[in-house]
């Protein structure tokens, strides 16, 4: 069962919990708290780092909910001082690739479009005993937040079902050449 989105937070933290699950040993971070920590520590082969770029408004979904369009930079960090460095970069990135490919990261399809626009490219990098290498996985993902401002129980008014004997020439205004589906046609 897939919780309600209600804020931008929440597919952060969608994010945040399906690379983890699906990618081990490695850490996931936001992107605001980038160099506070050294990036690649022995523990972990490299991180991910979240970054919401842009949100421009998009039209209101059919149930009324407002909408948006993220654009999100999953920039993949591995040390310097791991062996091959740049290459682990680049096979983080293709992972995490694979992984945000028709993702609606456990969230509400109703809410939730598939990626979009999906792309990597050499993200940063940093020289020397404390430096990195980097990819970012970029992608754009429209959302549409809160709840639904449809109906819970629209009534709908049904229309008869009718059925006329093709052989005979139908006229439309004249309600005595239908029969009624319930009925046995002659």
């Amino acid at each position: 069962m897939s919780l309600p989105l209600e804020k931008p937070s929440d597919l952060f933290d969608a994010i945040a919990a399906r690379l983890r699950e699906a990618i081990l040993d490695i850490a996931v971070g936001d992107y605001a708290d980038f160099g506070a920590r050294q990036i690649g520590k022995a523990r972990t082969a490299g991180e991910i780092l979240i970054e919401f770029e842009r949100m421009p408004a998009i039209a209101r979904g059919a149930d009324g909910r407002y909408g948006h369009e993220f654009a999100v930079t999953l920039h993949c960090v591995v040390g310097r001082q791991r062996h091959r460095a740049p290459l682990e970069a680049v096979n983080l990135a293709a992972a995490v690739q694979r992984i945000v490919t028709d993702n609606r990261w456990g969230l509400p399809p109703t809410q939730l479009e598939e990626p979009e626009a999906l792309r990597a490219e050499p993200s940063f990098f940093q020289e020397g005993a404390n430096g990195y290498e980097a990819w970012g996985v970029s992608f754009n993902q429209k959302l549409w937040l809160g709840p639904s401002l449809a109906e819970e129980d629209p009534v709908t008014v049904a229309l008869p079902q009718i059925a006329w004997n093709a052989e005979d020439s139908l006229d439309a205004s004249d309600e005595s050449s239908y029969t009624p589906l319930d009925e046995p046609a002659p």
